[in-house]
């Protein structure tokens, strides 16, 4: 019901109900919706790119960084109150695939990081992804020559 309150406030223009999807310390595991929009055209600027908020306690994991997930975070008020603190309570990322609408947020994210991480108690955020670290990715289609790395 919170993940829902807090989904039906971004839909509103961003008006966050109070307490809506802010982290608790209870045990109950939500999931916030920050974007539901795919594909490369944004149809509605209403909407934010795919991505969701899972909560746990009072840590945040986020899947997928669609445009405009970085903002749609924030408005979500998943984060402790304060300048800064953005990305405090934020302790892994999880790309289900590389297109560019599941991840264009990752650059602003990445770069602004250290700016929006003021009171991290616990190590960095943890990023996970599709396929090997020791490879490119199966070359298609079939039996075409693999490119050189």
């Amino acid at each position: 019901m919170a993940g829902a309150s807090a989904t039906t406030a971004l839909a509103m223009g961003g008006a966050r109900t109070a307490g809506a999807a802010t982290p608790s310390r209870r045990g109950r595991t939500r999931v916030v919706l920050l974007g539901t929009a795919g594909g490369p055209t944004m149809f509605d600027p209403g909407r934010a790119g795919v991505s969701t908020a899972v909560i746990h306690e009072d840590r945040v994991y986020l899947v997928d960084l669609g445009m405009w997930s970085f903002l749609r975070l924030g408005q979500a008020g998943l984060a402790p109150s304060g300048q800064g603190t953005l990305l405090s309570n934020v302790r892994g990322i999880f790309f289900t695939h590389l297109h560019s609408d599941h991840m264009v947020d990752w650059p602003s994210l990445y770069a602004t990081a250290a700016f929006n991480s003021f009171g991290r108690t616990h190590g960095p955020i943890r990023v996970f992804g599709p396929g090997g670290r020791a490879g490119l990715p199966r070359v298609f289609p079939p039996g075409a020559p693999e490119p050189p790395w």
